[in-house]
């Protein structure tokens, strides 16, 4: 069973939000799941990561109006940069790995004050009606995310050197999935300043759980070259 503690902090317009936190003695990481998700989607990912870093200092964070975080006054991707901010104030901690699925990877790619980013499937330059259907797929869903916001995520998307500009010094690790047709058209982009890419036989979008202890064992890899 893993040893994790719930947690709550406030962000700074008022709204309540919920992280899964693991203690440990490494450079912190911090997970962002996808629309839709939650941070119960990292397990199977942190059983594996866990088992082969026991000391891994991780938190799984609910993005603001998914799982057991409020929505606040507004949940655009601005917004939830700066709770990755607070995130940090709260949980005193150095700046953090960001391991960000879909539209998580999106935030974390939005983010100047991370030590590093790893960016799986993002959805980075995907049609904005695709990210539409995607929030609207699940009853509830949809207005969990600013609409606006999600039509405004892939401006700039295609553009390698504005990519540059908002990473800053931070190294770029890409995971995307097979078919190729299935990844967003501006991570062509991304692929121009990663330190590293591998593609994996996912079959979607979408993360399969069987495939957490491949990943961990990529991303704990990708963790040991930044520290």
């Amino acid at each position: 069973m893993l040893d994790f503690r719930e947690t709550t902090i406030t962000g700074d317009d008022g709204a309540v939000l919920h992280a899964f936190v693991h203690d440990g003695e490494t450079l912190p990481v911090l997970l962002l799941h996808d629309l839709g998700m939650d941070a119960t989607y990292w397990m199977p990912f942190l059983h594996a990561a866990l088992a082969k870093q026991p000391k891994l200092a991780v938190a799984a964070i609910d993005l603001r109006g998914h799982g057991g975080s409020g929505r606040g006054t507004e949940t655009s991707r601005k917004r939830m940069v700066k709770d990755l901010r607070r995130w940090m104030q709260q949980l005193r901690i150095d700046p953090p790995i960001v391991v960000g699925h879909g539209y998580g990877a999106d935030i974390a790619l939005a983010a100047d004050f991370l030590t590093a980013v790893i960016a799986v499937n993002p959805a980075l330059g995907r049609a904005p009606e695709r990210l539409l259907e995607d929030v609207s797929a699940p009853p509830g869903i949809r207005g969990a995310v600013d609409e606006e916001s999600l039509r405004m995520c892939v401006v700039g998307a295609q553009n390698a050197k504005a990519l540059r500009r908002s990473r800053r010094d931070a190294p770029l690790f890409l995971a995307l999935s097979e078919p190729a047709d299935t990844a967003a058209p501006g991570v062509d982009a991304l692929r121009d300043v990663a330190e590293d890419t591998q593609v994996w036989k996912f079959g979607t979008r979408h993360l399969p759980l069987e495939s957490s202890a491949g990943l961990a064992a990529l991303v704990l890899g990708w963790i040991e070259e930044v520290e």
